[in-house]
C-alpha cells in the first residue's frame, strides 16, 4: 500500500452501491425495479459508470497494517460542466472536491462513498491525484467540510435566497464585474446575534478576502483626497452592486478600494429580504489577516448548494406570532470597530437592514 495516498485515484470505471428495489431512490434503481421481477431478494448491487475512484481515507490509515485498518473509502471521479466545476473549485459546493491535477472540470463526488478492503486496492492502477501540498490541503479541507457543514435555519435560507441566486449566476464570469470580485472572495462566513436559537436574530455575513487585499487600520484617521472623492461618489446616489463592482475594478488607489469593498459587501447584503426570525442582515468585507481565529470559530461557512432544505410537516404546530422588534444591534467588538475605523468612521449600533 506504500504508493497510495489520500486523494489518489484508482483507475476503475465503476462505482457500486446497494439498493432495495421496493423503494428505489436513484435513476438506476428505478429502471431496474421496472424491468426485474422481484422473485428473490429485492436488494441488488448497482454499478454506475465513472471516470475513476478517489481515495478518501487518510494516508496514515492507508499505510497502517490491514490487520488494524483493513478498509479504504472511495468516491467517484466525475466530469462537470465548466460553470459547476468552477464553483466546486472555489469551494462553494461541498458535494464536490476539485482534483486540479487531473483537469479543471474533474471532481470527486463526495455524496457517494463505497468501502473496499485494502487488498482490492492493491490490484488497481494508481493515478496521482495531486502534485503539491496546496492541492492535497484543499482536498482534505473539502472532505472535512462535507461532513461538518452547518444546518442553517429555514428562515435564513429564505432570507438570502436572492443573494444566493446572484452569486451563483455571476461567480467566475469574466464578463461580470461582480463575478470577477466574487472569485476573489475566499469564503463567506455567517454569524448570528445573539445565537441561531433566538426568537429574533441579527445576521452578519463576512466576505473573507485574501490577506493584504484591504489596508490595515492606520494609527490616525485622515482621509486622503482620493478617499474623499470615493465617499462623495458613494453618497451622490444609491449605488447598485454592479456599479460599485465596476468602480472597484477600475480603482487604482488601495485605500479607496478598501472603502469600495466594504460598500460592495453592504450592497450584496441589501439584496437579502429578512424573513421570520431573521430581523436584520448586515455584511462586511474582511481581510483574512484581520479575521481572528475566535471570529472564525464563532462563524459558519456559507455553502451555496447545501443551504438547509426547508422541512415542512403537516403535524407541525402553527408558528408562534413574533412581535415586530427594533433592529438587532451589532455588537461593537474590538475587531469590528477596528475594521470600521479603516473606513474613517465608527460603525453605529443597529446599522443594518431590518424588516
Amino acid at each position: 500500500m506504500k504508493p497510495w495516498r489520500q486523494g489518489d485515484v484508482a483507475d476503475v470505471k465503476t462505482f457500486q452501491h446497494f439498493a432495495d428495489l421496493r423503494r428505489p431512490a436513484t435513476t438506476e434503481a428505478l429502471r431496474l425495479s421496472k424491468s426485474v421481477r422481484l422473485g428473490g431478494s429485492p436488494v441488488v448491487r448497482i454499478g454506475s459508470a465513472v471516470e475513476g475512484l478517489v481515495v478518501l481515507t487518510q494516508t496514515c490509515d492507508i499505510q497502517r497494517s490491514a490487520a488494524r485498518k483493513p478498509y479504504v473509502e472511495l468516491c467517484p471521479l466525475i466530469h462537470l460542466d465548466p460553470e459547476t466545476a468552477r464553483a466546486a473549485s472555489a469551494r462553494e459546493m461541498p458535494r464536490f472536491a476539485a482534483i486540479p491535477a487531473l483537469g479543471p472540470d474533474v471532481v470527486a463526488d463526495l455524496d457517494r462513498v463505497m468501502t473496499v478492503e485494502k487488498g482490492w486496492l492493491t490490484y488497481a492502477s494508481r493515478i496521482s491525484g495531486w502534485n503539491t501540498d496546496d492541492e492535497i490541503r484543499l482536498f482534505q479541507a473539502a472532505v472535512a467540510r462535507r461532513y461538518q457543514r452547518f444546518a442553517f435555519p429555514d428562515d435564513f435560507v429564505e432570507s438570502i435566497d436572492k443573494l444566493r441566486e446572484r452569486i451563483v449566476k455571476r461567480h467566475g464570469r469574466q464578463a461580470s464585474p461582480e463575478g470577477q470580485l466574487l472569485a476573489v472572495v475566499k469564503e463567506i462566513r455567517v454569524v448570528a446575534s445573539p445565537h441561531w436559537s433566538a426568537r429574533e436574530i441579527g445576521v452578519t455575513l463576512f466576505f473573507v478576502l485574501p490577506g493584504g487585499t484591504l489596508l490595515p487600520v492606520p494609527d490616525e484617521l485622515v482621509d486622503t483626497p482620493r478617499q474623499q472623492e470615493t465617499y462623495r461618489w458613494l453618497a451622490a446616489r444609491a449605488r447598485r452592486p454592479m456599479d460599485v463592482a465596476q468602480r472597484l475594478l477600475a480603482e487604482p488607489d488601495v485605500s479607496s478600494r478598501s472603502i469600495l469593498w466594504s460598500r460592495l459587501a453592504e450592497a450584496w447584503a441589501e439584496t437579502c429580504e429578512p424573513k421570520g426570525q431573521i430581523r436584520s442582515i448586515y455584511a462586511e468585507a474582511v481581510d483574512a489577516r484581520e479575521y481572528s481565529v475566535e471570529e472564525y470559530w464563532q462563524s459558519a461557512q456559507l455553502d451555496l448548494d447545501y443551504l438547509s432544505e426547508r422541512i415542512q410537516s403537516e403535524l407541525a404546530s402553527p408558528a408562534e406570532a413574533i412581535p415586530e422588534p427594533e433592529a438587532v444591534p451589532v455588537e461593537r467588538t474590538p475587531a469590528l470597530i477596528a475594521r470600521a475605523r479603516r473606513l474613517g468612521r465608527f460603525l453605529r449600533p443597529g446599522r443594518s437592514r431590518s424588516v
